[in-house]
């Protein structure tokens, strides 16, 4: 995907952490682990980086109340009472706290400085659009 971005024009790079980590606690009920949600989120930011990328975006699902939804860690999935106060009535949130860890991951892994966020790129590069896919046949 990211080798045909180029073709694309305008590309927002999001990151959803929530809904492929979405597993299943002892007890039946939905969760997330944290551990995971981290995890992708360090490695979407490095695979943006390597590539020359900038990530748009962070979607988080969360609420403000004191529930126990998401665990900490694949230990918790066995644990019968990591969940003490799940309330939802469909996907697992995030509380306050969980929300703002996976924000400080972000953080961490954004550029220090302006020179280290986006590879210099000439000019004609950032306008021309190649003319056809690496590996694709134009002539036909």
């Amino acid at each position: 995907m990211a080798a045909a971005a180029p073709y694309a024009g305008r590309l927002v790079w999001p990151c959803d952490p929530m809904h492929g980590n979405t597993v299943r606690h002892a007890s039946g009920l939905k969760t997330r682990v944290m551990a995971d949600m981290r995890a992708e989120v360090e490695r979407f930011f490095a695979v943006l980086r390597a590539g020359g990328a900038v990530p748009g975006g962070l979607h988080l699902e969360m609420t403000p109340d004191d529930v126990t939804e998401c665990v900490d860690d694949h230990r918790a999935l066995r644990d019968p009472l990591a969940l003490p106060r799940y309330a939802s009535t469909c996907d697992p949130r995030l509380t306050t706290a969980q929300a703002e860890s996976l924000l400080e991951a972000a953080l961490a892994c954004l550029p220090r400085t302006t020179s280290e966020a986006v590879p210099d790129v000439p000019a004609a590069s950032r306008t021309a659009r190649p003319a056809a896919l690496p590996g694709k046949d134009t002539a036909s």
